[in-house]
């Protein structure tokens, strides 16, 4: 049974993660870019024969390169979109130690293409105006293909499901466990399906979880008052 995950609750995962698994970060965002890229292969049903892929600045974009990675070792044609510069000194040293991502880079996208990946802003995401950001969510909607987000849609607060705006996808691929921000508010549509990888590194956190229980019959006219 899993229970939703705030970011704060995540970050503690994660950090706990590393230091009983003595893993690097490195090695765990390699971890989760081979387990989206096996997710998204096995729910969309197939290997397609290209894609683009967004890249933000963080770790969130860093999980969505090595996706790409993972989908160009097999013969995909793959895009990528350096959305906002790289701030992330993981992120950064992907590109560094794998020269054929940085011929991969492109700011001359199709508007349709068989996967369309959304690694842009994960569960840091900020409701702030930001009009880079803002534009671009309006771009990715408007094109044309399967679409997958790495751990949430791109707008969403991972906390509350509130967005102003945000990128709407076929599939979520989040890591771990669902996060609150995946059921309320707009959170709740914003994917078609969501679908967990990693989760046998979750173990819950010390939070209450909640069991499904038998309440007592009532009479149909009762009410909450």
């Amino acid at each position: 049974m899993y229970q939703l995950l705030s970011t704060k609750q995540t970050y503690a995962l994660e950090e706990k993660i590393l230091n009983t698994n003595q893993m690097s970060v490195e090695s765990l965002m390699n971890e989760a870019g081979q387990a989206a890229w096996l997710q998204m292969v096995k729910i969309y049903g197939a290997i397609p024969n290209n894609m683009c892929v967004f890249v933000g600045a963080g770790n969130n974009g860093g999980d969505a390169l090595l996706l790409a990675l993972h989908a160009m070792q097999v013969g995909v044609l793959v895009d990528i979109v350096q959305v906002c510069p790289v701030k992330s000194n993981s992120l950064a040293n992907l590109y560094a130690t794998h020269a054929y991502l940085n011929n991969a880079i492109t700011s001359d996208f199709k508007d349709a293409y068989d996967v369309i990946v959304d690694g842009v802003v994960g569960l840091g995401y900020k409701q702030k105006n930001d009009d880079l950001i803002d534009n671009w969510i309006k771009l990715f909607n408007e094109m044309h293909g399967y679409k997958v987000a790495i751990d949430i849609p791109t707008g969403i607060d991972a906390n509350s499901g509130f967005a102003k705006q945000f990128c709407s996808v076929d599939l979520t691929i989040t890591f771990f466990a669902p996060k609150i921000g995946h059921f309320f508010s707009v959170g709740k549509s914003a994917q078609k399906k969501l679908s967990v990888a990693l989760n046998h590194y979750y173990q819950p956190l010390g939070c209450h979880v909640v069991k499904h229980v038998s309440l007592p019959p009532k009479p149909a006219h009762y009410h909450k008052y």
